[in-house]
């Protein structure tokens, strides 16, 4: 894995030697119990046990060897998420509106939903955001 893959990839080495960080794109922020259940497994076997969110409504694993990675890759997989896309352009964030909060004025979750489906994979620009 060179570093243009792990760049890719949302994999990033940390500055402790041998170890890095994984990016998880959570389409929306939204995850079903199941997913919350097998990512509590993944962070365990292959992390430090925590997995932290991010300001862009993703999951962020720590403390992963490298020799590890592709395993929890494949198991990422298994339940629909992969750090492909995470923290760029493509990752879609959508506020629920109308759904529950008050302030909301039209619920844009539906909108975001078909956003994320068209354009997520595609092989556009990517930005990585601050």
């Amino acid at each position: 894995m060179n570093h243009t893959e792990v760049y890719e990839e949302g994999i990033y080495p940390q500055k402790q030697k041998g170890y890095y960080r994984v990016i998880v794109r959570v389409p929306l922020g939204e995850l079903t119990a199941q997913q919350t259940l097998i990512l509590s497994r993944l962070c365990s076997e292959y992390g430090d046990g925590r997995l932290r969110t991010t300001k862009g409504q993703n999951l962020e694993f720590h403390w992963v060897r490298k020799e590890r990675l592709i395993k929890l890759l494949k198991g990422l997989r298994e339940i629909g998420l992969s750090p492909k896309g995470a923290d760029s352009i493509l990752d879609v964030v959508a506020c629920p509106g109308t759904t529950f909060c008050i302030w909301g004025g039209i619920g844009l979750s539906g909108n975001g939903r078909r956003f994320d489906t068209a354009y997520c994979g595609k092989e556009i620009y990517r930005r990585r955001m601050g």
